[in-house]
């Protein structure tokens, strides 16, 4: 669920964790990134993660710990935006223990 708006103050990002027969349950990490249309990982942390298959170590935007248990978990993320952002494409996207999940494309005009 993505809301937008002319002029942007905050981005607000929810979306349901739900696995499969496939996905164990136990502790998560969910790390979310949004990425400018310059290709740039907007508000990065100092610290990283490891991609998933790639090995590539990337900060995050934001990353919280979420307990799965077979049932969908409801997440938010919400995204404080000091200056006005600049019109373009801006993806949004998640990873779940390392691994790709979805991306989203946002465009601000």
């Amino acid at each position: 669920n993505v809301s937008r708006a002319r002029r942007v103050d905050e981005t607000v990002v929810s979306f349901e964790v739900a696995g499969d027969i496939f996905t164990a349950p136990g502790s998560k990490t969910v790390y979310f990134n949004m990425v400018d249309p310059l290709g740039l990982i907007m508000y990065p942390s100092a610290e990283t993660f490891v991609v998933r298959g790639s090995g590539e170590h990337i900060p995050y935007t934001q990353m919280q710990e979420v307990n799965y248990t077979g049932e969908p978990v409801s997440l938010e993320f919400t995204v404080q935006h000091p200056e006005r952002l600049a019109p373009g494409t801006y993806q949004i996207m998640v990873y779940i223990d390392g691994e790709l999940k979805r991306t989203r494309e946002i465009v601000f005009e």
